[in-house]
Formats: C-alpha cells, structure tokens, sequence
C-alpha cells in the first residue's frame, strides 16, 4: 500500500523552516535535508536511516526493515514527531550521511 502524500507533507511541515523535501520513492517517500537522505515515510511510520556512528538516542528504538532484506532503519516515536527531538535527530543524521559523490559527468575536466 502506498504511503499517503498528506502524510508526508505534515512530516515536511513539521520540519520546517529547515531546508527538507519528500520525494515518492518505491511506493514510499525518502526524506531529504540538504540533499542526502535521511529517512523513509512509509506506512504512516517515519524510519529514520541507520547511520555510522548512530545518532543519539538510536538504541532506544525499534528497529525494522525497510524492505526484505534491507537494512535495520529505526522508528521515530510518533509522540516525539512534532517535538524538538524530531528536529535534531534528523539535522543530526544528515550530518552523519556522507555527501554524494559528484557523477564523473558533473566533474570539470582538467584544462590543459
């Protein structure tokens, strides 16, 4: 079943004035802040994506899968949504994602 798109607007709401998106992805919505992922909307459940080294607070909560076979991604209470902790657990996880990699085509080449 897919995620609702009311759902992931309030999570976008509730996050605001920070520089985050959703976009429809498998059925569900990833998470963005400053252009790296760092959750999934699905199924009325935010999963915030396992970082190296965990966030804080990451081992006082559930963990499920995403997919079969995914990795473990942790839910974010329901009742810790629209409080700061929300917040800053996602800036946190955004600065523990590692930026992507610029495509070879993005990459200027070498003048000679």
């Amino acid at each position: 079943m897919p995620t609702d798109p009311m759902f992931a607007e309030l999570i976008v709401s509730l996050l605001q004035p920070e520089h985050v998106w959703a976009k429809p992805q498998f059925g569900s919505y990833c998470l963005y802040h400053d252009h790296k992922p760092v959750a999934f909307l699905q199924n009325g459940q935010v999963l915030l994506k396992p970082t190296d080294p965990p966030f804080i607070d990451a081992d006082e909560l559930e963990r499920v899968q995403l997919f079969p076979g995914s990795r473990l991604y942790y839910i974010a209470p329901d009742a810790r949504l629209d409080t700061p902790w929300f917040r800053e657990t996602i800036l946190e996880i955004s600065s523990l994602v590692p930026a992507k990699k610029p495509k070879k085509r993005d990459v200027e080449k070498p003048t000679r």
